[in-house]
């Protein structure tokens, strides 16, 4: 099992904001995301938390982001 995780930038009616998402490597679902007005720790580990709690079997889990500082 894969996950794949990054944050984005976009603009919202002039306002930025960051979608940060969990993306399962097999299906391609979204496992967990979470939208914030500052990519952080706290943003990271709130998507974490979500996807951590509605997954439970994650015996061998890949979680692959690209190693950027809210990581």
């Amino acid at each position: 099992m894969k996950w794949y995780t990054d944050i984005t930038e976009f603009n919202l009616k002039g306002k930025k904001l960051y979608l940060s998402p969990i993306i399962d490597g097999c299906g391609r679902d979204t496992v967990a995301y979470n939208i914030s007005r500052h990519p952080n720790l706290k943003q990271v580990m709130s998507m974490s938390n979500d996807a951590f709690k509605t997954n439970q079997a994650l015996n061998g889990l890949i979680f692959h982001t690209d190693r950027g500082w809210q990581y």
